[in-house]
């Protein structure tokens, strides 16, 4: 039953953690991936910096899908107790939304302090 649940996760750990990599590598402005808010698409030296400083982030959600693929698969082999179960993945989705909520605050005031510092240079010149 849980075999779905497992490959999902799996597949969209392996994801995360690529896009992890091309969000420390920097990357242009992105519709599909990386924080995407009004202030960090201004540029695509905006987008590419407020992204490199959230990496990590999106790093450890990769992980942490991994860890739920794992504990399903575990779960399907040697049934936990549900409480425990349950416990386990809705702990590590909690852990989840935190990151994605810490990255998008993060990202949009490093895009602010950038726009600001934009344009105050162009005001000057």
């Amino acid at each position: 039953m849980f075999y779905a649940a497992a490959a999902s996760l799996l597949i969209a750990g392996i994801i995360i953690l690529v896009l992890a990599g091309k969000m420390r590598d920097g990357m242009n402005i992105s519709h599909l991936a990386g924080v995407r808010t009004k202030h960090t698409m201004t540029s695509d030296e905006v987008f590419s910096r407020s992204n490199q400083r959230v990496w990590k982030g999106t790093f450890v959600t990769g992980i942490l899908l991994l860890l739920m693929a794992a504990i399903c698969i575990y779960h399907e082999l040697n049934p936990l107790p549900e409480a425990l179960f349950l416990t386990a993945i809705l702990g590590l989705n909690a852990i989840v939304l935190i990151i994605a909520f810490w990255q998008v605050v993060t990202a949009n005031r490093i895009a602010k302090e950038m726009n600001a510092r934009n344009s105050a240079a162009n005001n000057l010149s």
